[in-house]
């Protein structure tokens, strides 16, 4: 009885900050963005760091083996579709890339609500997962709000060098 009783006691200690290495990758890929985008190599840091996002999240779910397995086949889909994207950049590797990420990110968003509105002591952990959901969801608006502008620049540049018949040229 007693061994079973810390069996139950070691994972809560091995997993109890899980979630906070998904909130530090998380954090880093909104800090570094700004910074690292412009240079050279900009986006193979973006995507390395990205994977760093994926592999904290997949360890946030590895205490529960089912989702952890799912989280890895989604997470692999996903880099996948990324090296996809970047070999062959057409229309149809950009749809794949974006809708594997979409599951992806929504999987994650689902799993942590799940951990976090769950029955239990509210712990440190559930506190990082509800921020790390919160900086998820926070990340996805402000992708959406970019891809908002740099479509509203596109067609002001397009109406711009549409009506100037030397720009046709």
């Amino acid at each position: 009885m007693k061994e079973s009783c810390a069996w139950q006691l070691l994972p809560a200690g091995e997993y109890r900050w899980r979630h906070l290495a998904l909130l530090i990758s998380i954090l880093l890929l909104f800090v570094v963005a700004p910074f690292v985008v412009p240079l050279h190599h900009g986006i193979l840091v973006m995507n390395v760091i990205s994977v760093a996002v994926l592999v904290a999240g997949s360890y946030a779910l590895s205490e529960r083996k089912h989702l952890f397995a799912i989280a890895v086949v989604l997470s692999a889909t996903t880099i996948v579709g990324t090296a996809l994207l970047v070999a062959f950049p057409q229309p149809w590797t950009l749809l794949i890339s974006h809708s594997s990420i979409i599951v992806l990110v929504a999987f994650f968003c689902v799993t942590i609500l799940s951990y976090v509105l769950g029955s239990g002591r509210v712990t440190s952990d559930k506190i990082f997962a509800a921020i790390c959901r919160t900086m998820t969801i926070l990340e996805a608006v402000m992708g959406q709000f970019y891809l908002v502008a740099l479509v509203g620049c596109l067609v002001g540049l397009h109406i711009v060098h549409g009506s100037n018949p030397r720009s046709r040229a």
